[in-house]
């Protein structure tokens, strides 16, 4: 029996260099992400090009209205375009196998058409699903975004 799944994947983005005092960690968000589970296969994909900027981070909470329009504007330019290559690869891929008994998905993220191996807790609800991953973006061929010469960087 295949169960349609729907979600949000928040990810948070954190600075470090020189000025990184001057600079937002960040929270972003896509939300209507589609997944399909089947016995105990899930596959998602996750359109990169609905990316929403939440807010800046602060004490590990979402502060709205610290990022102007305009900011806000040139974060996801930056991310399509320098970051995440969007135009060419317009989707993720998350696919792999969840042990709903342990609470545990592993599989494949592919990103930028770089398949990764990743393992993380995950609940799955009535019709939803909810986990959390820390990844490394070198792991996908994703330099570090830099800024200001390098004096505002994104951490790995």
């Amino acid at each position: 029996m295949i169960r349609e799944l729907s979600g949000r994947v928040t990810f948070r983005v954190f600075k470090r260099g020189i000025l990184s005092r001057v600079a937002h960690d960040l929270q972003l968000s896509m939300d209507s992400v589609k997944a399909k589970l089947e016995d105990d296969r899930i596959a998602a994909e996750l359109s990169l090009n609905s990316f929403v900027v939440d807010g800046a981070l602060r004490g590990g909470r979402v502060i709205s209205g610290v990022i102007s329009p305009k900011d806000t504007r040139a974060i996801l330019k930056n991310m399509h375009s320098d970051v995440l290559h969007t135009e060419a690869h317009p989707a993720a891929l998350l696919e792999g196998k969840l042990d709903q008994t342990a609470g545990v998905f592993q599989g494949v993220l592919t990103l930028r058409g770089r398949p990764v191996e990743i393992i993380f807790p995950v609940r799955v609800g009535q019709g939803s699903f909810d986990g959390a991953v820390e990844i490394t973006p070198t792991l996908w061929g994703i330099a570090p975004f830099r800024a200001l010469m390098g004096a505002i960087q994104l951490q790995d």
